[in-house]
């Protein structure tokens, strides 16, 4: 029992002792959580402070280009039907390449490749039956 507590006890030191880097892409979904009975306050203000302190003026977070050459160069498999996705990823994907164009970010890509994404989210979620 004894031993059992005080691997317990190393797991759990080890775990609060991890530091791990922030991220843009993490933090910039979590600003996006509202308060709840409000949609225009964040529920998380640090997080919008973090990403006013660390986001260049562009809106950018640095070089953009390989980033947007990724994008270009596998939107293919995006569009594959035999590509096995994880559940929910034409719905999060599309919404993701909405954002993007709906900011005005040009994605090295066919706008028809975007609108048979944002066509399937649309036939996904149109699937689901909301009671």
């Amino acid at each position: 029992m004894q031993h059992k507590n005080e691997l317990h006890d190393k797991i759990r030191k080890k775990l609060r002792d991890v530091q791990l880097p922030p991220s843009s892409y993490d933090t910039a979904w979590v600003a996006m959580v509202p308060v709840q009975g409000s949609h225009q306050t964040p529920r998380f203000p640090q997080s919008i402070e973090w990403i006013l302190q660390n986001q260049y003026d562009d809106g950018s977070w640095g070089t953009n280009l390989p980033g947007l050459n990724f994008i270009g160069r596998n939107f293919s498999v995006a569009m594959d039907e035999q590509t096995v996705a994880p559940v929910g990823f034409n719905i999060t994907f599309s919404g993701l390449l909405s954002l993007a164009t709906g900011t005005g970010l040009e994605l090295p890509v066919m706008q028809t490749d975007i609108d048979g994404i944002i066509h399937i989210r649309k036939i996904e979620l149109e699937s689901f039956v909301f009671t």
